[in-house]
């Protein structure tokens, strides 16, 4: 049985869990709280056969996107924003996410393969700074 949506949202919530300080969500919160960090759900492919193996059911893109909090000025946020971002290091959303790479025993596999978006927003009011991770989940 493939894994829904919903359970490997839940699955990417449990491994950015795992970094410190860093509030992890399934979904996009209604309220900011940064530092934080939530996937959501880019696209999708039925039917998938893969060299690494075999068939898998789906493919899916989510990006998972990292805030901080951009005051008290931009520089200080660059500063906390980039160690997410980072391929190696305590806080590195690759590194938290591919320590298990079956999300908790719910998909084949999946991989962070790279960032998109980089820049300053404001959600709810607040001032942020974020950035897209692209994450390719095998289910």
């Amino acid at each position: 049985m493939t894994a829904t949506v919903d359970e490997i949202q839940a699955g990417i919530k449990g491994r950015l869990e795992t970094i410190d300080g860093l509030h992890a969500y399934a979904t996009e919160p209604e309220k900011p709280n940064p530092p934080q960090a939530y996937p959501r759900l880019v696209d999708w492919t039925y039917d998938q056969e893969f060299a690494f193996g075999g068939e898998v059911s789906m493919l899916y893109h989510f990006d998972v996107w990292v805030l901080v909090p951009l005051v008290p000025d931009f520089n200080r946020a660059q500063t906390m924003l980039n160690p997410y971002l980072s391929a190696s290091g305590t806080r590195s959303v690759k590194l938290a996410i591919e320590e298990d790479v079956t999300l908790g025993g719910i998909v084949e596999s999946c991989r962070l393969t790279g960032g998109g978006a980089y820049g300053k927003a404001e959600i709810g009011s607040i001032p942020v700074l974020g950035a897209s991770m692209r994450l390719e989940v095998f289910a």
